[in-house]
């Protein structure tokens, strides 16, 4: 017989009412929603109508219940019967007066969300009852210890509640005229927290107002001050000058600070032959500008590493010198500064007219997406200049971090970078390279003090910071370092000058480089050094390795070295290589015990 290919459906499991659901149900969220609208609506009618006819009503409501609710609503005055004044006269003649209205507003507004989450859905309903809790009873503080003041007052007393009532005399005697301050202070607090406030520019305004006016001359007599280390700037880190607004309404205000390596000059609206283009909110923005020129440097030229010796080390009555690793070649002589290609320092700057544009442009695009700028700094750099914007508040940093593309756009640059926020500082920053790049040569900063006198491990010169101050890092503390980028924005540049800055600092007996150039002629040019700063193995004929398939071989013979330091350092109780040869230099750790000196291996 044939079998019957039926299945049998599970019964469907029947949902259970709880509580969960109940609250979760759409429906029962907006009847909820229309239900305390409604009550909202209701108790501001009855609270109103308690304001006229409270009086009439009061003793009435205080013997219902000998006469009864019939004969009690009848006689009532309130617009909303019995019920309307028996609710008035508790909530606002027994406990909080006139500010149980406060109330009401948050009632309305959690029905409203309750119904539709597209009002306000980023206002949160626990900081609004919150607030309304804290404005009650700061209101309540405040006229209770105000009609304890004047006692006579019938204005007040018609308006205080039971709370009032009770808090007023208690303050007076705890802090008596100390109460306005605690309410001040509260009330300050209070402001900040909820509506986010980061600046007062009240506090600004009166700072300015009892400051001295730091420029009072024309744009002749800056220039000529400018030359003068004794010319006082101002610096309004935050908010608008209200003054230079009000009398220069048609021109950019850009201030210049002058400290010992910057100059300042006022860039005036005649300066900006663009400026009647932009709208007037691009005019009342404070815009400084630092001018950074570079330190002179050193032009001594490099010299041998002095070597750092410790009281030599006594055996019996055998006196013992500190290892010197160099002599170990001996005849090794530093390259010369004079093998590096010589620039002479050419006086390219950003132009005035150059930063009034781009500073409009910057400002114009953040004006178009509804972003208002408060002051923006302008800081020179060799090939970049970093406008630093301080917007007004309320401002998400991450709604200007996503504007990068439409402003490059709008300033027809290659590429800008926007930093956001600028660690310490509290600004955004938006770095604009310059139309005019200044050359930084090599020479001069391996040539500086900077770089002579570092106590670094391996330092590596990088350029120049913003500041135009020399920039070094060093490569023991980043052990693994990626140089990324698109084609032609300077790899291979950065790459021969971190080899570089090694070999001009580091003996070759400090130092040994592995080098890898799968391309064959990115570091053809280091194979003169096959003696004394390369280390290749044994059996490899060339010590710039090119084939791929030597490169494992290379690996695996480093991960053997490594591991074989690390026996040593295990062995000699240090943590890094810096240790280990303070020891070994020291003659504490024995050679014959297998102990040598290590050298620092890079890996390119």
């Amino acid at each position: 017989m044939a079998k019957n290919n039926y299945k049998v459906q599970p019964e469907t499991p029947k949902k259970k009412l709880s509580f969960k659901l109940f609250t979760l149900d759409q429906r029962i969220k907006i009847a909820i929603g229309f239900l305390l609208q409604g009550t909202a609506i209701f108790l501001a009618l009855a609270f109103f109508s308690h304001l006229i006819h409270g009086d009439h009503d009061q003793h009435i409501i205080e013997s219902f219940q000998t006469l009864g609710v019939k004969q009690s609503g009848a006689a009532l005055c309130n617009w909303l019967g019995f019920i309307g004044a028996f609710v008035s006269y508790y909530c606002v003649h027994l406990w909080l007066g006139i500010t149980a209205f406060i109330f009401l507003p948050c009632l309305f507004f959690i029905g409203i969300k309750m119904v539709t989450q597209k009002i306000c859905p980023d206002l949160s309903l626990l900081k609004l009852i919150i607030a309304s809790i804290f404005l009650v009873l700061w209101f309540n503080i405040l006229l209770g210890y105000l009609h304890t003041l004047y006692p006579t007052a019938q204005i007040l007393a018609n308006q205080l509640g039971g709370v009032s009532y009770e808090l007023g005399p208690l303050f007076k005697g705890l802090l008596g005229y100390g109460t306005f301050i605690l309410l001040f202070i509260s009330f300050v607090i209070f402001t900040v927290v909820s509506f986010n406030v980061t600046s007062f520019p009240i506090i600004y305004f009166f700072i300015r107002k009892l400051s001295p006016s730091p420029h009072k001359e024309d744009d002749t007599s800056l220039s000529k001050d400018n030359e003068s280390k004794h010319n006082e700037t101002y610096d309004s880190e935050y908010g608008l000058n209200n003054e230079e607004v009000s009398s220069k309404k048609k021109t950019n205000n850009l201030a210049i600070t002058q400290t010992n390596t910057t100059q300042s000059s006022l860039i005036s609206g005649a300066e900006d032959p663009d400026l009647e283009n932009y709208p007037q909110h691009n005019r009342n923005i404070d815009f400084e500008v630092v001018s950074c020129t570079p330190k002179t440097l050193s032009k001594n030229l490099l010299k041998e590493q002095a070597i750092h010796t410790s009281a030599p080390i006594r055996l019996g009555n055998i006196q013992v010198e500190n290892y010197d690793p160099t002599l170990d070649l001996s005849n090794y002589t530093y390259p010369s500064l004079d093998l590096l290609e010589r620039y002479e320092q050419e006086n390219i700057s950003v132009t005035q007219e150059e930063l009034a544009i781009n500073k409009n442009n910057i400002v114009q695009t953040l004006h178009n997406f509804k972003i208002n700028i408060a002051k923006i700094k302008a800081t020179i750099g060799p090939t970049v200049t970093l406008y630093e914007i301080i917007p007004e508040a309320g401002v998400k940093v991450s709604k200007i971090k996503n504007l990068e593309d439409d402003i490059a756009l709008n300033l027809a640059a290659l590429g800008i970078r926007i930093i956001a926020p600028i660690p310490g500082k509290g600004t955004i920053g938006i770095e604009v390279p310059n139309k005019n790049r200044e050359l930084v040569p090599l020479q001069e900063m391996l040539a500086s003090e900077k770089f002579l006198k570092g106590k670094m491990d391996l330092p590596v010169v990088l350029g120049k910071s913003i500041s135009n101050e020399l920039f070094i890092a060093d490569l023991a503390r980043m052990p693994h370092l990626l140089i990324a980028g698109a084609t032609g924005q300077g790899k291979s540049v950065g790459l021969n000058v971190l080899l570089t800055s090694l070999i001009y600092k580091k003996h070759p007996s400090q130092l040994k480089l592995v080098l890898v150039d799968p391309k064959k002629v990115e570091l053809s040019l280091y194979n003169r050094l096959e003696n004394h700063f390369l280390a290749k193995l044994p059996i490899s004929e060339e010590a710039i390795i090119t084939e791929t398939k030597n490169v494992v071989h290379t690996l695996h013979s480093l991960c053997i070295e490594m591991d074989h330091r690390y026996e040593l350092l295990k062995e000699a109780g240090t943590r890094n290589i810096k240790e280990y040869n303070e020891k070994f230099v020291k003659r504490i750790l024995n050679p014959q015990a297998g102990h040598r000196f290590l050298p620092y291996i890079v890996l390119v």
